[in-house]
């Protein structure tokens, strides 16, 4: 399925950073697990018939928001996607969150589809499905790391510092009793 493989390319991107880029001039990755004309008949259809299967192992009171995505396109509104959400997931007894969601239905409606797809840690691990976040976020941990280390080298030399001024310092204290 396109989540899953958008899923392991952030993964990827997690933990190899700049070493295990994925594609160079991608910024952004959305999967459509789900694919329709965009028309809001058929996209009523086409999630009446996944959203339950989907959904069938989310446990009861959990949250689901959506991403909604309309390029240069009338024919499905937000509102309209919302209220058909509201009204395939209201059975399935999931709450609607507009923050800290555990699920996230991302829509995509452009001329030629209307596309979605269910997400898990769309905010969290998949950076809105934005590569270069989740780029930019590898290259703050390392950096951090780095920082790290530095501040760790630094203390051994002024640990090795002290002990030589205190091995100094006895030094001089033997010699000034003699």
């Amino acid at each position: 399925a396109p989540s899953a493989l958008v899923e392991r390319v952030f993964a990827a991107q997690r933990e190899g950073g700049s070493e295990c880029q994925a594609a160079r001039f991608v910024v952004r990755m959305v999967p459509l697990d789900f694919v329709c004309s965009p028309h809001l008949k058929n996209f009523q259809a086409a999630a009446e018939k996944a959203l339950p299967k989907v959904l069938a192992g989310a446990k009861e009171g959990a949250g689901w928001y959506c991403a909604f995505n309309s390029r240069a396109m009338t024919t499905i509104k937000r509102q309209d996607a919302l209220e058909t959400l509201k009204g395939i997931l209201g059975p399935l007894k999931l709450d609607m969150e507009v923050s800290d969601a555990e699920y996230m239905i991302v829509i995509e409606v452009n001329p030629v589809l209307c596309g979605f797809s269910v997400l898990k840690n769309y905010e969290g691990t998949l950076h809105e499905c934005n590569l270069q976040k989740a780029c930019k976020e590898y290259e703050n941990r390392v950096q951090e790391q780095e920082d790290d280390d530095e501040d760790d080298d630094d203390e051994e030399e002024d640990d090795d510092d002290n002990a030589e001024a205190a091995g100094e310092a006895g030094e001089t204290a033997k010699s000034s009793e003699a």
